[in-house]
Formats: C-alpha cells, sequence, structure tokens
C-alpha cells in the first residue's frame, strides 16, 4: 500500500482509546438539562412569590419588594401554636416529679414549687410512731416491691409497696384532675391500706411542703393556714388553705375512711385526720422525717425549736402555725384496711364568703367546696379509679 506524502496520517483517538474525553462529551447534555430546569423553577418561584410571602405573613409588590407585614388575622397557625403550648405546658403542671421517694408530687414550677410527700411505719405498743420501719426514701432494702405498675407519664399513676416489716400493703393513686375552680389543673390522691399477715396499727403521713431552695429570697405569702371543718367532708374531714407565689391560691382537703373487710368496722366509717404545720426555716421537706419522729415518734417531745408537744402520744396535735410552709396531714389506724384522700383545688374554695357573716361564709365555703370535694372522694373516686 502506498503512503501519503509525509509519512503516516496520525488518527484522533476514539472514545474507547481517551475515555476522558468520552465523559467530558456525555457530560455537557446534563449541564444543559440541568441548567434548563433551575431556570424553569426560578420563573415558578417568581410567579408564586407574592402569595408563599403573604401567607408567612409578608406581602410583596408587583416588584417583589417587601412591604407591609400582614395583618395579625393572617396568622392563625402561630395563634394556635401558642394556645397549644399554653395546653401541652397546664397539663404537665404536676406530676410525679420527685425521684427518690416512694410516693411524691411537685408543681412544675419555678423559683418556688409546692411538693407532697408520702412516709408511714407501723405503731408501737404505747401508740407512738416506729421511727426504725419509717418509710420515705427509696433506700430501705425490706420492701418486697415498690414503683408505678401504671403510669400515662402525665396524669394518671398507681402502684403497689409491699411492706412486710411493717405488715402492709400500701397502693398510691394520682389523678390529674384536669380543672379546678379557676380551670388551672389540679390533682386528687388516694393512699390505700392493706394488712398482711398479723394486724399493726399504722401511721401513715402525707406532707405538703413550699420549696424554695432555689428562690433568690421567701415570698411571705407562700404558707399554709388551716380553715375549718366542712361539712361537705364528714367527720374528721380537713379543709387547708395555701398560697404559693408561682400557683396562686389554693386548698386542700383530707378525708380517711375504714374500708370494710369483713372484720368488724362501719360501711366507710370516717377516719380522723390530724395535721400539724410549721414555719420554723428547718423544718421542710428535706427535714420532714425527723420533725414527724420527733413530734409522734419514740422520742415522744417536741422539736429542738421549741414546738409543743402534742397532748395525746403518737398524734399531731392539730397546731398550724402562721406563715407554715410544712403541712404534715397524720392517720392513725388499728390496723384495718383504710383509704386517704387529699384534694388539691386551685384557686381554693370555700373564700367566696369571707366578707359575710358566719353563717353566710360557712355555707359559701361548703357550696364551693362541694362539687369538687365530691367528684374525688369515696365512691367517685374509687369509679374513676377502676
Amino acid at each position: 500500500m502506498g503512503r501519503s506524502p509525509g509519512g503516516a496520517k496520525a488518527r484522533s483517538p476514539t472514545a474507547s482509546q481517551d475515555p476522558v474525553a468520552a465523559r467530558r462529551d456525555l457530560m455537557w447534555p446534563g449541564v444543559i438539562l440541568a441548567g434548563l430546569l433551575a431556570f424553569l423553577l426560578a420563573v415558578a418561584f417568581l410567579r408564586q412569590g407574592p402569595t408563599s410571602a403573604q401567607a408567612g405573613g409578608m406581602a410583596l409588590d408587583s416588584r417583589h419588594e417587601l412591604s407591609t407585614p400582614a395583618p395579625a388575622e393572617h396568622l392563625p397557625a402561630f395563634d394556635a401554636l401558642s394556645h397549644f403550648s399554653e395546653a401541652h405546658n397546664a397539663s404537665l403542671l404536676w406530676g410525679t416529679y420527685r425521684p427518690g421517694v416512694y410516693f411524691g408530687l411537685r408543681s412544675r414550677t419555678t423559683t418556688t414549687a409546692l411538693v407532697a410527700g408520702l412516709m408511714w411505719t407501723s405503731a408501737m405498743p404505747d401508740g407512738r410512731a416506729d421511727s426504725s420501719t419509717l418509710r420515705h426514701k427509696c433506700e430501705q432494702d425490706s420492701l418486697e416491691r415498690y414503683g408505678f405498675s401504671e403510669h400515662d407519664g402525665r396524669g394518671f399513676g398507681r402502684q403497689p409497696i409491699v411492706d412486710p416489716a411493717n405488715r402492709v400493703v400500701i397502693t398510691t393513686s394520682f389523678v390529674g384532675t384536669g380543672g379546678g375552680l379557676t380551670g388551672t389543673r389540679g390533682w386528687a390522691v388516694r393512699i390505700a391500706g392493706e394488712p398482711t399477715g398479723q394486724r399493726r396499727g399504722q401511721h401513715v403521713f402525707v406532707y405538703v411542703a413550699v420549696d424554695a431552695e432555689f428562690a433568690d429570697e421567701l415570698v411571705a405569702a407562700d404558707h399554709f393556714e388551716l380553715a375549718h371543718t366542712l361539712g361537705v367532708q364528714g367527720r374528721g374531714g380537713l379543709h387547708v388553705r395555701g398560697r404559693v407565689d408561682a400557683l396562686g391560691s389554693f386548698s386542700l382537703l383530707a378525708e380517711a375512711r375504714r374500708v370494710p373487710d369483713g372484720e368488724g368496722g362501719a360501711d366507710g366509717e370516717p377516719l380522723p385526720v390530724a395535721v400539724w404545720g410549721s414555719a420554723a426555716p428547718r423544718h421542710s421537706h428535706l427535714t420532714v422525717e425527723d420533725v414527724a419522729m420527733a413530734l409522734v415518734g419514740p422520742a415522744g417531745g417536741a422539736p429542738r425549736d421549741g414546738t409543743p408537744a402534742p397532748d395525746m402520744p403518737g398524734e399531731l396535735d392539730g397546731t398550724v402555725q402562721p406563715g407554715a410552709r410544712l403541712l404534715v396531714f397524720q392517720l392513725r389506724t388499728d390496723g384495718s384496711p383504710f383509704e386517704l384522700d387529699l384534694t388539691y383545688i386551685s384557686g381554693g374554695c370555700g373564700t367566696r364568703g369571707a366578707d359575710t357573716a358566719e353563717g353566710r361564709r360557712e355555707r359559701a365555703d361548703e357550696d364551693g367546696c362541694a362539687a369538687v370535694h365530691k367528684a374525688w372522694t369515696g365512691e367517685a373516686f374509687s369509679a374513676e379509679l377502676s
């Protein structure tokens, strides 16, 4: 074969011979397509711009420049979110936010809060409380079981506590009442006891205290005061009014009864509830064990601050000091099954007749508390828990 002049002709490499060039050739159509799509999207966005901006609360004029903000009525989503937030926070106002105790409640408020807790022990032969078997903090190893068997993480919880040393099974129940006379969330608690083995008398304490641990200073208005016993509660019931800066005013109703078990005792026979309250700074939910045992325990004396000892050994004397910030309810039993109900009513009750004559005031008190009390004690509370 002949050659062309100047020697062999150099040939351009094919795609198979130059992979880099091949990739470059294939890339250009993709770049062109991506640019076209970006252009179309930009056009679509500009056309929809005013409508989208108005939905977010800002209006655009024909030249796509910012103009006057849209009126508030165009912001239903933000308003609804605000209401949702308020309702959500209100639903979490109360809960079992107290780790380290067998049963405790706390308000989700700062810098002051209201806390509640449970203690119990068996009675000694002389009727005083046995300090060696006092239950409060989750530190004892002699309990067979404790911990919630049911809890919805918000407004309901139930736990059985098996205590062989005190020969009793304690069942705690907590229900968020979701209302109150002012619409703020309240709560109801039942402490039920069932004897096991040979019966022993029991001392059951429920305390409520103002927790100002993180407050810069104590607020004088944060306190409890004992109101008169209300007829709606029956014999032995108690009504305590209180106020905490972060919660406002409230009422606490306490009532107890014997539960029939076929071994004597009237059906639902009322049991007396004793109370004691202190304004001493050293008396708080952090020292309540020592305070209670100093009053009704084996020592049988008064606390070191000079608070008088009770007249009846083993029983609180009903004194609530002015400005009290620690309140202790006490139920004494002979070993029979029992129920102790406590109801927290936000806004308080029994205050509408405060400036009227005594008789009218008492009737107003009963009228104001009766509806809430009826719904959250006795058989009605049992039905709610079943």
